[in-house]
């Protein structure tokens, strides 16, 4: 289940999205789901204000809690959810009912590899689970980035990850095959 929060001066826009993720929430505890993904929409492309996000977010969370479902923000807008400022959301909400959705290949767009440095603190602050997708991913514009298996599974180790792992595939060729291949080689360096 997917739904979007907003980050936008206008609190119309707002008050819908906040409206907008209780149906997913609502849906999600009908179906019996644990969960629901959702993720800082853009506002003409402005910076995310923590505050506003902040206030989006608790509203959003607190209907989650009486429907007894997760909420898993993920890094899915390049404006609007660098991973070090979803950080900073996710620890000013503080409510462990809202839990990082930290995807790789999404933060490769966002974030440079030479800027996830061993001291770099990721969006791994309190997820359940981490979206491994194909490992390549291009921006709007600029160069592709591919990450590298040792990569991604030396952050896990760094911060202790001790959740799920997701696969996703969204490009061209056979994606049972691919993800098989993704799942495969998750399970080689978790080994």
């Amino acid at each position: 289940m997917d739904g979007t929060a907003s980050t936008a001066a206008d609190r119309g826009e707002r008050e819908r999205a906040v409206a907008d993720n209780k149906l997913w929430i609502n849906a999600a505890a009908a179906l019996g789901s644990p969960s629901i993904r959702t993720h800082i929409a853009s506002a003409d492309n402005q910076p995310p204000d923590l505050d506003r996000s902040t206030d989006t977010l608790l509203r959003i969370v607190e209907h989650a809690v009486t429907r007894n479902v997760v909420i898993h923000l993920e890094n899915d807008d390049g404006v609007t959810e660098d991973p070090v400022f979803l950080v900073k959301l996710i620890e000013k909400v503080n409510n462990p009912w809202l839990r990082g959705l930290p995807d790789f290949g999404n933060s490769l767009c966002i974030r440079l590899p030479k800027m996830h440095t061993p001291g770099s603190k990721p969006c791994l602050t309190t997820p359940t689970a981490s979206a491994m997708s194909n490992n390549r991913r291009q921006p709007k514009k600029g160069p592709m980035y591919r990450w590298t298996w040792p990569y991604v599974f030396a952050i896990l180790k760094r911060t202790g990850f001790r959740g799920y792992l997701s696969m996703e595939y969204d490009a061209s060729g056979d994606p049972y095959k691919e993800t098989e291949e993704l799942i495969a080689k998750s399970l080689q360096f978790l080994s």
